[in-house]
């Protein structure tokens, strides 16, 4: 019976200790699903690196070189002592470091670890180079900054402007090419760069007040000529502020004055009864080809017929299409069986042009 009780007693201890074990378990939320602790970073172990540029552009004409700062901490944010940077450019032409080689080791002190960039070539145009820090032991701990070299010439914007032919036909549609060439100190040609160009007197047209110069560092505009009696210069400039430097030309054009080439005369009726009118339009021509100018006297006369036959204006002015206008009346009186034929002459001097009309009663 003894036997009995004790393992009884036994067992049930058993049971307890097993309840208290489960209990334990579930009140842990479960072996699987319990939150993980945040890892422990050992301190002195490099986890941000920051690279600082002092004088990031690099201007030739007064040094070659740039210093470089690269801060190492740790995740607690203190500065780590002793730590290997490595320091590399992405490129291999005239970029050295202290040891005259593309890459340099330098240990932090006092959480830093500097470096000196050397240029030793010469620029015709700015160069980027792309410096890398990066901590040796962690090779994820890296930051990179980018070093401008250039010196004044090449950072120097100089304009041209040229006219194309730089004599044209004041007609009102004869033109020139005005082409803007911008480059640097080394005629190296500059892209991309935003061309204003004015006009002065206003005598003319520009196809455009501003262009963008292209991969020759060139821009163009169409300027067309106004009409003009007597030779006009009028001038084309050019403005453009490129790396805030602002560089002006000029163009010269000169407008030479229309020269008289021939005269075309045209009636609106050939045939005329009487007290009936015709219009007559005398134009005139450069050797372009083009009308001349408004104002330009044009002579009318008549022959052929009997003066008191026929009425004709015997000048007239010419408008902006180069045409002189004049009437023409038939003053035969009805029923007086008269008739003839005029021929009508319109000109300037000695370039005239001529058309016969009929008169009848």
């Amino acid at each position: 019976m003894k036997i009995r009780r004790k393992f009884l007693l036994l067992a049930l201890i058993g049971l307890i200790g097993l309840s208290i074990s489960i209990f334990m378990i579930v009140g842990c939320g479960g072996g699987g699903t319990s939150p993980k602790a945040p890892p422990i970073f050992e301190p002195g172990t490099p986890a941000f690196l920051d690279l600082g540029v002092r004088y990031s552009n690099v201007n030739l004409t007064y040094s070659r070189s740039a210093m470089l700062f690269a801060r190492v901490v740790d995740n607690n944010g203190d500065l780590i002592d002793g730590t290997t940077v490595e320091f590399s450019v992405n490129t291999t032409e005239d970029v050295v470091f202290n040891n005259s080689q593309q890459v340099y080791r330098s240990d932090t002190v006092s959480g830093f670890a500097t470096a000196i960039i050397t240029y030793r070539g010469t620029v015709n145009w700015p160069v980027a180079v792309e410096v890398t820090a990066r901590a040796v032991s962690v090779a994820s701990v890296y930051d990179t900054e980018t070093v401008v070299i250039y010196d004044n010439p090449a950072v120097t914007p100089n304009l041209t402007l040229e006219a194309d032919p730089p004599t044209i036909p004041g007609n009102g549609y004869s033109t020139s090419i005005i082409t803007a060439r911008l480059v640097n100190g080394y005629a190296i040609p500059i892209e991309g760069a935003i061309i204003e160009f004015g006009l002065s007197p206003a005598l003319g047209t520009l196809s455009a007040t501003e262009a963008i110069t292209d991969a020759d560092g060139e821009a163009t505009v169409k300027l067309t000529s106004d009409k003009t009696a007597y030779p006009v210069t009028v001038v084309v400039a050019g403005c453009t502020t490129w790396n805030n430097i602002a560089t002006c030309d000029i163009a010269s054009v000169t407008y030479t004055p229309q020269v008289l080439s021939a005269v075309t005369l045209s009636a609106d009726n050939y045939v005329l009864a009487s007290g009936n009118k015709t219009t007559l339009t005398a134009k005139l021509w450069d050797e372009e080809g083009f009308p001349l100018i408004a104002g330009i006297v044009v002579e009318f006369d008549g022959f052929g017929c009997d003066p008191d036959l026929y009425s004709l204006d015997s000048f007239a002015l010419t408008n902006d299409n180069g045409e002189a206008k004049a009437t023409l009346y038939n003053t035969i009186l009805p029923g007086s069986n008269n008739s003839c034929v005029l021929t009508v002459t319109a000109g300037v001097g000695v370039i005239t042009d001529s058309i016969d009309i009929r008169l009848s009663d």
